[in-house]
């Protein structure tokens, strides 16, 4: 009986022990994706930064453009 204890002990050790190493490696896979997450947002920042950025540049590209198109004394070779 006392040896059935300490094998039923032993494997529920065992059992413990392989549960919490899972535990750390779900916490693990978690932190790493959370990194890869912030790093995406961090990126898509950046890139929306750069789109708002380049649309105002065309903006005021256009508006000299058309400034340029309706000013009477612009030659027609440049209208064109």
């Amino acid at each position: 009986m006392e040896k059935e204890n300490e094998a039923l002990n032993g494997q529920l050790l065992i059992c413990s022990q392989i549960t919490t190493g899972q535990g750390q490696g779900d916490k693990d896979v978690d932190e790493e994706h959370q990194e890869e997450i912030l790093a995406l947002k961090e990126n898509l920042d950046r890139k929306e930064y750069l789109l708002q950025y380049n649309e105002q540049k065309y903006f005021q590209y256009e508006k000299v453009l058309r400034a340029l198109i309706l000013d009477q004394r612009t030659p027609e070779g440049v209208k064109d």
